[in-house]
């Protein structure tokens, strides 16, 4: 047992324990409990439902094995604010080092369950949480977002964290951004992507591409604005701008040689979102360029035709060693989002969300 003087002596040095001690974060960073992170994230409460997974490898926690996690806490970016207050339900997930499988802190696949460990248990139990309007914060805002009611004992030293919000129907809560942080060092040049032309039947038919630097997954994307339609992509070597009547246009050249239609044609959901994977970029095709276009036919057999997409290839890239990143999808407007059962739609490596670790 210590003797009386000693912990006398504790109790005089506990003033210069306190000045030293540093918040415990992930990522972990000496800094970030008590300055801003240089990003943020509107997911998963700038808009519900939500789910987003966040990924911390070995060298963004602070421990090596042995943590036990009782909460996390996470906080409002600097300078965001919430015009009205909301309630929303949440849930979140753990999962680190399991038996057979451990989890992926590079979170690196759409299908939430393939990134966790074989340990994977719920750390929050669903349950709902009251959000009241702020105003913007003038410093460092508290973390003041605290889940946690099962302690979760980490194996190893990496874990993701998956957390979910659910609502009964979409929601826009402006401005509730919460802190992130970007830890990337990047080099290479990086792709674009630029839409040209117009689009018909509705002149609002939009598409998108992503992924478009070596190494990711790229993607085309549309949006007819109509549920039920059945849309195809395609993409060519060739820009053209050929009028075919009704005020449409086709802009990416279907007859040239070098022009490849996806061959899973997709039925739009509400909103008429659909998402056409193509691959992985290779090297070879850096500095090259492809043109693509949408297509869709609604129930009634009218065609409709979105833009085009000039998309240029790149190698931009994330250099520095892999701490952190993350992997998300969420509702809004018309497009709908089930935590439970849909599959993440975006995500990267090098940022995630802030938290305190207690």
């Amino acid at each position: 047992m210590r003797t009386l003087w000693m912990l006398g002596a504790a109790v005089a040095v506990l003033p210069s324990i306190a000045v030293a001690q540093t918040t415990e974060t992930l990522p972990d960073s000496p800094t970030l409990g008590t300055t801003e992170g240089d990003a943020s994230r509107h997911v998963p409460l700038r808009y519900a439902p939500a789910r987003i997974q966040c990924g911390y490898s070995g060298s963004g926690t602070s421990w090596t094995t042995g943590k036990v996690i009782t909460q996390l806490s996470a906080r409002a970016n600097g300078g965001a604010y919430l015009t009205t207050g909301f309630s929303c339900d949440i849930q979140v997930w753990l999962s680190s080092g399991g038996t057979t499988k451990s989890c992926d802190p590079k979170v690196l696949s759409n299908k939430f369950a393939d990134n966790h460990g074989d340990d994977v248990a719920v750390f929050q139990t669903k349950k709902t949480f009251n959000f009241a309007a702020f105003a913007a914060y003038t410093g460092v805002a508290p973390f003041n977002i605290v889940l946690g009611d099962r302690p979760f004992a980490v194996k190893g030293d990496a874990v993701v964290i998956d957390w979910a919000t659910y609502a009964s129907a979409n929601q826009a809560n402006v401005n509730f951004y919460v802190d992130s942080q970007d830890d990337r060092a990047v080099t290479g040049t990086r792709g674009t992507s630029v839409s040209y032309g117009t689009p018909c039947n509705p002149t609002n038919f939009y598409n998108y591409s992503t992924g478009y630097n070596v190494g990711e997954t790229f993607r085309t994307y549309s949006y007819t604005r109509n549920t039920g339609d059945v849309s195809l992509m395609w993409i060519s070597d060739k820009r053209v701008d050929q009028a075919i009547g009704g005020g449409c246009s086709i802009y990416a050249d279907l007859a040239s040689p070098a022009v490849f239609i996806h061959p899973i044609p997709v039925v739009t959901p509400s909103g008429g979102y659909a998402n056409f994977v193509w691959g992985t970029v290779p090297a070879a095709l850096k500095g090259q360029q492809v043109w693509s276009q949408g297509v869709a036919f609604d129930p009634t057999n009218a065609l409709r035709w979105s833009r085009g997409i000039e998309t240029t290839f790149g190698d931009y890239r994330n250099a520095a060693p892999y701490d952190c990143g993350h992997r998300y999808n969420y509702g809004s407007g018309t497009r709908t989002f089930d935590p439970d059962k849909d599959d993440a739609a975006y995500g990267w490596e090098g940022q995630t969300i802030v938290f305190k670790v207690n």
